[in-house]
């Protein structure tokens, strides 16, 4: 054991000298107890690990910085850019028109450039002016540019299906928008179909009139008697499109007037004339007896 031990030292001081001092270390290692080996392995890890970890450490903060200030860049860009693109001046302000009159719809833009600004119905997607140009085949719009930043569509001779959103559009990419709403209202109107025409009932018998109206907002009906008359006991649903009389005698004889209203001038009605022919006299007598009841 002891022979072997002195054959490697001699080698190991045989090779030292062969291979001069870059060898010198290798052997000086090889020739170290195994327990300061190892000191020496986890003294040079230590100090590689902690150079590797300042290394990642700065290329972090360095990227991070990096980062920082392309968002600063990008953010700055970005407000240069929207500073310079076109903007609305003012809402478009929602229209309630009569059905038959003219609706102005404004679109108030400012510092255009060379941007082009169209309308446009959104409920049909449908292109209704660019510029100066009207592309829709409905005859009854227009548009003009007023002032340098106004874009003013008119709608004249107003249908109710011209109810509905409108949207001025500039093509800035993202495009820019805004939108406006028609309301468009109709005065009431009496249908002639449901509505009852004079009728001719018997004594004791029951009878209903109907009365049917269209218009927007949707009318709301009453009816009353001609003259302001009361109206006798027996009938029912006096505001509502159907009024009802139980047994029918003669003193419910008379005109009646269905009248629609809603909010829109003017309103309409309709006069309704119920006759009565009495049980126990010609219709002509029960008349007679109607109209000198008073008397």
């Amino acid at each position: 054991m002891v022979q072997n031990c002195t054959e490697l030292h001699r080698i190991a001081h045989t090779s030292e000298n062969d291979s001069g001092g870059g060898n010198a270390t290798m052997t000086r290692m090889t020739t170290m107890p195994p327990q300061r080996v190892r000191m020496e392995f986890l003294h040079w890890s230590t100090i590689a690990l902690v150079i590797v970890a300042y290394v990642l450490n700065a290329t972090h903060i360095f990227a991070t910085a990096q980062g920082e200030q392309d968002d600063a860049i990008e953010e700055t860009n970005s407000y240069i850019l929207d500073k310079d693109l076109p903007k609305f001046g003012e809402p478009i302000q929602n229209l309630t028109v009569p059905v038959g009159r003219e609706a102005v719809l404004t679109c108030v833009i400012n510092n255009l450039q060379t941007y082009k600004v169209a309308w446009l119905r959104v409920d049909t997607q449908t292109i209704l002016t660019i510029q100066t140009h009207v592309i829709t085949k409905n005859h009854r719009m227009t548009i003009a540019h007023v002032e340098g930043r106004a874009w003013v569509l008119r709608i004249r001779d107003v249908k109710e299906s011209d109810k509905g959103w409108y949207m001025c559009q500039v093509n800035t990419d993202p495009m820019r928008n805004q939108i406006g709403y028609l309301n468009v209202v109709v005065p009431p109107n009496i249908l002639d179909y449901p509505t009852s025409t004079d009728m001719v009932v018997r004594e004791g018998s029951n009878v209903t009139l109907k009365c049917a109206a269209s218009g927007s907002p949707t009318p709301s009906i009453i009816w009353r008697r001609e003259g302001n008359e009361p109206i006798s006991a027996g009938a029912t649903s006096l505001n509502s499109s159907t009024f009802s009389i139980s047994r029918v005698n003669r003193l419910h004889m008379g005109a009646y007037l269905c009248i629609a209203s809603n909010g829109i001038p003017p309103s309409v009605s309709k006069r309704v004339m119920l006759i009565v022919h009495c049980k126990y006299h010609p219709w002509f007598l029960c008349c007679f007896i109607y109209y000198n009841k008073d008397r």
